[in-house]
């Protein structure tokens, strides 16, 4: 040999060929299983195969050498279905025994200068080994017993990134099964579990049973591990007490688990507790860091938390992504603070002088990327949403056919100039993990940021016209738009309003009822006239946030009688919101993302959002319980 072959050789082909050595390890357990796991035929099998590598740059001259170490590296670390799919690893070579790498020299006078001193870790070897057999295998052999708990996390964890979610449920319900004894090592498949159900979109009973039953389960991983998915999905139901019982409950099953640290935190960000945030991530420091589990990412995560915590919750949900969306997530940060486009407009030839057309402009168009919007469209194949929803229902399918728009997304950042494709890219974010679509994360509100500073830029206050909601080719800035005033209404309420008001410019029709959560801000605000100004343009709308806006604004601006018969007509078809206001307390009814006009849901959110503004008023409490009476 020229020189030793050392560990770096090994170390540098892994990096350097990664497809190569991926194909490799596929080929391996092909050999195995035809071989039948022979061990001398496998070594065997390698010394033919290492010519592929291209291992001459490592500098070995003694190729049969440095094949017989590459060999044994993987077979050490080979998990064998003959050995409850373990590996069965040779023993170390001794000094004055022959080198068993064949050349016949004592092992120290032969290969113990640059024996690799690391074993490859087992977990390297199982998706190769999950990939040779088809699901029906991996099923089955949990089933009967035969694979170990790091097999079925394994199989189900590729299962779950090739999108085989109906395959994960099969693999793992069997093994959570009611009146079976559960595995601790299998704790991270219930988070999987419920990974695969959430995908399947038919399940959330069977997950919310399967939560609560686990939640009672003898063993304090298992119990861990469901508290913490149940805290996370009740909290994303809106039922905040019982989602922090869970978070307690898991904190005490397994104390300092660094999962029930970044939910909690991501809790409290959610409820914009930030000064409790920082004070319990110092907290959750100390603790992870006792804990085995507590790796250097999570502490990585936590320490986010403390120092900034709408940055650490993002850190936190990049963990809990596939790699591909993170990668749409780094596309992202490295382009969305390019330079904004300017935008033009083209006015709508409204010959036949359609009034609801009057200064009507179509579509949204820049110069550049027009093109661009034709050429995206063709690769991801994404559709439009009916009316102002939100999916099209084709957004897995994209998805899936990752590969063949994210290359050109990375070549071509000046996509960002197109709204439309903006608009694409937010509700594929938005599908894929809700909370990227309800919560003020950095990758959706630079988008969303940069498409309304580009709208309010390109349509100034001065300038007349419309960007009319029928045109179809309007709806993507539209659409951002108001999924920009909803996301910075809490935290920026005066910002928000001077994109509302932007909103009901372009598009007087207010298909996304902007007009309601803005005339609640202007009463909040003490501009009675203006509320009354806004509310007085839609005088058939059913929103309780017009109807009895109407009636406070009236009230406010000393004209009782006007106000009460504003009133008259409000109870007409919100008869429940008179009574939601007057009384002290009442219960919150069955509350979900549909709203019932007229319900009692409606009146409910109303009262929460608007009863201390109404209560506030001099002589408003008196003055409504007398006009209800006298209805």
């Amino acid at each position: 040999m020229t020189r030793p072959v050392t560990e770096d050789d090994f170390l540098d082909l892994s990096i350097a060929d990664l497809d190569a050595l991926a194909g490799l390890q596929d080929a391996m357990f092909t050999h195995l299983r035809e071989s039948g796991e022979d061990r001398d035929s496998f070594f065997a099998w390698m010394r033919t195969m290492v010519s592929d590598l291209r291992l001459a740059d490592s500098g070995a001259e003694d190729i049969d050498q440095f094949a017989y170490w590459f060999a044994r590296q993987f077979w050490n670390a080979m998990p064998l279905a003959s050995n409850g799919f373990r590996p069965m690893p040779l023993p170390p070579p001794r000094r004055g025994q022959p080198c068993p790498c064949g050349s016949g020299s004592l092992f120290e006078a032969c290969c113990e200068p640059w024996v690799p001193q690391d074993e490859l870790p087992e977990n390297v070897m199982w998706p190769a080994l999950v990939r040779s057999q088809p699901n029906e295998y991996w099923v089955a052999a949990a089933r009967q017993g035969r694979l170990p708990p790091e097999g079925i996390l394994h199989a189900s964890t590729a299962f779950l990134e090739a999108g085989r979610y109906r395959a994960v449920a099969d693999l793992i319900e069997p093994l959570l099964a009611p009146g079976r004894v559960i595995d601790e090592k299998l704790a991270d498949a219930v988070g999987i579990l419920c990974e695969a159900y959430d995908a399947l979109n038919d399940t959330p009973q069977q997950k919310e049973e399967l939560l609560h039953r686990l939640a009672r389960d003898p063993g304090a991983a298992i119990r861990c591990a469901a508290s913490q998915r149940l805290a996370a999905w009740l909290h994303d139901q809106g039922h905040r007490d019982r989602a922090w019982q869970a978070i307690e409950a898991a904190e005490r099953d397994v104390p300092g688990e660094p999962m029930t640290a970044m939910i909690e935190l991501t809790m409290l960000s959610a409820e914009r507790r930030f000064d409790r945030v920082a004070e319990r991530a110092v907290y959750w420091l100390g603790s992870v860091s006792r804990n085995p589990l507590g790796t250097e990412e999570a502490l990585s995560v936590i320490r986010g938390f403390r120092d900034d915590p709408k940055r650490g919750r993002d850190e936190y949900y990049r963990l809990t992504l596939p790699d591909d969306v993170n990668e749409v997530l780094d596309w992202i940060d490295d382009h969305a603070s390019r330079r904004r486009p300017t935008l033009r407009w083209r006015r709508y030839r409204n010959e036949e002088q359609d009034e609801n057309l009057r200064g009507a402009h179509l579509p949204l168009v820049a110069s550049k990327p027009r093109a661009l919007a034709r050429r995206w469209q063709r690769l991801s194949g994404v559709d439009k949403p009916f009316s102002t929803n939100l999916f099209s229902g084709n957004e897995e399918e994209v998805w899936e056919d990752i590969d063949a728009w994210l290359p050109w997304l990375e070549e071509n950042p000046q996509a960002l100039d197109d709204l439309s494709i903006v608009d694409d890219i937010v509700r594929l974010l938005a599908w894929v993990e809700p909370r990227l679509g309800v919560e003020d994360n950095r990758w959706t509100m630079a988008l969303l940021g940069r498409a309304a500073a580009t709208l309010a830029k390109g349509w100034p206050t001065t300038k007349a016209g419309t960007l009319p909601w029928v045109f179809e080719d309007n709806r993507p800035a539209l659409r951002l738009l108001w999924l920009y005033i909803e996301r910075i209404r809490e935290d920026a309420p005066d910002r928000a309003e001077r994109f509302a008001r932007l909103y009901l410019r372009l598009n007087p029709n207010d298909n996304h009822g902007v007009r309601a959560p803005l005339v609640n801000h202007l009463l909040k605000t003490d501009r009675d006239a203006d509320a009354l100004a806004v509310a007085q343009r839609y005088p058939d709308d059913l929103h309780p946030e017009l109807a009895y806006g109407r009636v406070l604004a009236l009230y406010r601006l000393g004209r009782p009688d006007d106000a009460a018969a504003a009133l008259v007509d409000a109870r007409k078809y919100l008869p429940l919101v008179t009574d939601y206001l007057l009384r002290k307390s009442i219960e919150t009814p069955a509350l979900d993302e549909h709203v019932t006009v007229g319900g009692e849901d409606q009146a409910w959110l109303y009262r929460d959002d608007m009863r201390e503004v109404w209560m506030a008023t001099d002589g408003m409490r008196r003055w409504l319980k007398r006009q209800a009476r006298e209805d």
